[in-house]
């Protein structure tokens, strides 16, 4: 989402009202206990006070990017405990070994490698994935048996 929203800079303030790598508003921001402006905040509280804005919105809150990456369902829960279990995953996605990849944000699994594919499920964050072919900005994964497509652009590799 964060690559979507701000090309994943987390510290960004382009003066248009929206801060941060989730471009939160200042209203949307102090909605959700921030204080302080969200660009100011890490990236870990601004994770975290996003999924509380989810929690209250749902997807609508980001409604440009959760449409174009097809997102919905539950992303999950964020915060201390999350990061005591999943150390090293504070980024969209880190390479575990050859092949594998562990998506740390909830991502849609495409049935081809377009984002007008039909989704084929939810992945949720955490998952380690086993890749296979790369088509441009598309990886083939597998999820629970299933294989599909998920789009790199709004993944980052570490």
């Amino acid at each position: 989402m964060a690559q979507c929203e701000s090309s994943g800079n987390w510290s960004i303030n382009t003066g248009n009202g929206y801060y941060g790598g989730l471009q939160f508003s200042e209203s949307s921001w102090r909605w959700v206990g921030g204080s302080g402006l969200p660009h100011q905040a890490s990236k870990q509280e601004q994770i975290e006070r996003a999924y509380q804005l989810w929690q209250r919105q749902g997807w609508g809150a980001w409604p440009a990017c959760s449409q174009r990456l097809g997102l919905s369902g539950n992303p999950g829960g964020w915060g201390d405990s999350y990061f005591d279990a999943h150390g090293g995953t504070q980024t969209s996605s880190t390479v575990t070994s050859a092949g594998d990849w562990r998506a740390t944000y909830s991502v849609p699994l495409r049935e081809d490698p377009s984002s007008s594919a039909d989704k084929l499920a939810q992945i949720p964050r955490g998952e380690v994935l086993r890749t296979g072919e790369r088509r441009g900005s598309w990886l083939q994964v597998e999820h629970d048996g299933v294989v599909g497509w998920v789009n790199t652009t709004f993944v980052m590799n570490v």
